[in-house]
């Protein structure tokens, strides 16, 4: 039976659910659908295990609306990443030796996270859509690359198919996919999660062009691409994200004077912003620059954030009280708290030390700082919003964590701390241990 035969045949079984007016039946079967289409994809591809790692990248690069949604907001989109643990299991020989402790510890993270945020659900008003979608995107795809472990060309693969993703996803948005108020969203659910996939997206971007994976001419133009979306999605968390990990690499490559340098142009031009016409009707710059832009939403975010914290002091401090409809405080801490527990804040919190010390240390490969700094990225942006289950994050942590680790090579100091010792420094090395 050939993949395209079981589409028509699930296709018929969705639009007779809806038919039926059971729409909890119809996205069952849609998302049954998309999991046994990819599968067959990967068993009937002359590379299997190269087709799971591209679909692995397409369901985790974007976190599409598709409109088939149950309760509130339950779509076949946030049901996706699930299909990343039969493709990994079918390509992959299941052999979990070589595991370090902390690859477990952080593997049992997002579980534990899950638990705690199931005893919290059980608050009276508590939503459990939302935890949902957080432990299919995190549980799942983390499982994924723990059991694939790829090797580097593979990463390489994986970020090359993420990235597309993300880029067509911008492209729509920069041109037809945009909100009412003209923020771009593409084929994302909110223009914010739209700006952090560009974020996160750049320094692997820039990886990719260095190691000669991507064209530097097509690479510029994709790096054009991402930035211009960020400008164009409305996001303030978008744009921070992009000034810390700009400086972060600025420093990791140059070097403290060219992070001052960086932090000085940077100051300048986000002053000279609104004063100049052809960036002054941008909407993140009209966000950044102009407090009666975003004074009402603002002002309703503090109530949100006030709300939140009052019922957490009020309520169960210690295993939270659940994620409560839109109401969601766009602070990290106090959404981990409130909708994980403590112990839920404190793991994440780990984890995310875990996942961009990389970016800090001089000593770790241009993969591994590649990594970290998209993780930075997004941690950055989510410290002031409330997208935690995004797909792509987990996916790139997950790699982060779990890949085949590379040699770590000694840093240059005057180029940028990447390329391997010259023969004379090896020869000079192995004469003074004899």
């Amino acid at each position: 039976m050939t993949p395209a035969t079981v589409g028509i045949v699930l296709g018929a079984a969705i639009a007779l659910c809806l038919g039926t007016g059971s729409r909890i039946l119809a996205l069952l079967a849609a998302a049954a659908s998309l999991y046994l289409l990819l599968l067959l994809l990967v068993l009937t591809a002359p590379r299997p295990r190269r087709a799971a790692i591209l679909c692995m990248a397409a369901v985790a690069a974007t976190l599409t609306w598709t409109g088939l949604g149950v309760g509130s907001g339950l779509s076949v989109a946030e049901l996706a990443p699930l299909a990343a643990v039969p493709l990994a299991l079918v390509v992959s020989t299941f052999d979990l030796s070589g595991r370090t402790g902390r690859q477990w510890a952080a593997l049992g993270i997002p579980v534990l996270m899950t638990l705690g945020g199931v005893l919290a659900a059980m608050a009276p008003a508590a939503d459990p859509a939302r935890l949902i979608t957080f432990a299919v995107a995190a549980i799942s795809l983390m499982c994924a690359v723990f059991v694939l472990r790829p090797d580097t060309g593979e990463v390489h693969l994986l970020l090359v198919g993420l990235i597309s993703g993300v880029l067509v996803s911008t492209i729509l948005g920069l041109t037809v996919l945009s909100s009412a108020s003209g923020r771009s969203v593409g084929l994302t659910t909110h223009s914010n999660q739209y700006a952090i996939a560009a974020v996160m997206m750049l320094p692997l971007l820039a990886y990719l062009i260095r190691q000669g994976v991507v064209p530097w001419v097509a690479g510029s133009i994709a790096v054009f691409v991402l930035v211009a979306g960020i400008f164009q999605s409305g996001s303030r968390s978008g744009l921070l994200a992009l000034a810390v990990v700009g400086l972060v690499m600025a420093y990791r490559f140059g070097g403290v004077y060219a992070a001052a340098l960086y932090t000085f142009l940077g100051g300048v031009t986000y002053a000279g912003l609104a004063d100049l016409p052809a960036l002054a009707g941008l909407p993140a710059v009209a966000r950044s620059t102009d407090s009666v832009a975003t004074q009402g939403s603002d002002q309703e975010r503090i109530q949100i954030m006030d709300r939140a914290l009052a019922t957490l002091l009020d309520g169960d401090y210690i295993i939270g009280t659940g994620f409560v409809g839109d109401a969601l405080p766009h602070n990290i801490v106090l959404f981990l708290w409130a909708g994980f527990g403590l112990l839920g804040l404190i793991g994440f919190a780990w984890l995310a030390v875990m996942l961009i010390a990389p970016a800090f240390n001089r000593w770790s490969s241009p993969l591994s700082a590649a990594l970290a700094l998209g993780c930075l990225g997004f941690l950055t942006a989510v410290a002031f919003n409330n997208l935690v289950g995004a797909s792509f994050f987990w996916l790139i942590a997950g790699v982060a964590l779990f890949r085949i680790a590379e040699p770590q090579r000694r840093p240059h100091p005057a180029i940028d701390g990447f390329v391997t010792p010259s023969a004379r420094d090896l020869s000079k090395s192995r004469g003074s241990s004899r």
